[in-house]
């Protein structure tokens, strides 16, 4: 069980430091880090059922990206 709750600080610290920085980072770091979120939740996906928020997580991140690039126009 340790394996799992390591799986799951590694993929939120990697998701928080995206969501901090990820505007100033170059494409392929950022591309690199959305793969190794990816990885994390894919290989922990039938074992907890925490690792499926991700996805939801995500799509609430990325809506909330869109609202703020729309309402910077």
């Amino acid at each position: 069980m340790p394996n799992l709750f390591c799986n799951l600080c590694e993929g939120n610290y990697v998701i928080n430091y995206l969501a901090t920085r990820g505007p100033k980072l170059q494409n392929f770091v950022i591309v690199s880090l959305i793969q190794l979120v990816c990885r994390i939740t894919k290989f922990g996906w039938f074992d907890d059922d925490r690792f499926r928020e991700t996805v939801k997580e995500a799509t609430d991140f990325l809506g909330l990206v869109s609202m703020f690039a729309c309402c910077m126009c």
